[in-house]
């Protein structure tokens, strides 16, 4: 019998068997918090090992009256888009995946442009009331994939965004 419990210097096992270990990847979230192994049969896996996936949306970059209808705490729109970038930047990762689910931003189509470069990960939108742009402006922009539809994500997430 293999002991999938065993990590070289890690102490007892942070592992699980899993017959599911293939469909793994395609989650949002680990099933658990076993730890940062998961093992099925002979193979095992680190979670970490795995791209993040991060959901956000109603960035509203450029769009300077956010600040006041929704009182964000900044003083102009350019330190509300730099913190808002900083922020991005120090926790998802170059290979990581954002699914914007829409209001990215406002205003100049240049200065947008210039924004979403500057952004790490690769980015799925899923276009808001404000996303007015076409389809292709957003893929230009750095978007992997951009739908102006809800959209079904690992077989039980439905993603929108949807103003009433």
């Amino acid at each position: 019998s293999q002991d999938h419990g065993k990590q070289a210097g890690s102490g007892p096992a942070l592992c699980r068997r899993d017959p599911g270990l293939r469909r793994l990847h395609r989650r949002l979230q680990p099933p658990d918090r076993l730890g940062d192994r998961i093992c099925s049969g002979q193979e095992c896996i680190n979670w970490s090992d795995f791209m993040k996936y991060f959901i956000i949306s109603d960035t509203h970059f450029g769009h300077e009256n956010i600040i006041r209808y929704c009182n964000r705490p900044f003083i102009s729109v350019e330190q509300m888009d730099d913190i808002l970038i900083k922020n991005w930047n120090s926790v998802v990762g170059k290979n990581d995946t954002v699914l914007h689910l829409g209001d990215v931003g406002l205003g100049n189509k240049n200065y947008i442009r210039d924004i979403l470069t500057k952004l790490n990960g690769n980015k799925l939108l899923i276009r808001g009331n404000h996303d007015n742009w076409s389809d292709d402006f957003y893929r230009d922009a750095g978007f992997k994939y951009v739908s102006r539809f809800p959209i079904i994500w690992s077989d039980f997430y439905i993603l929108s965004h949807l103003h009433e």
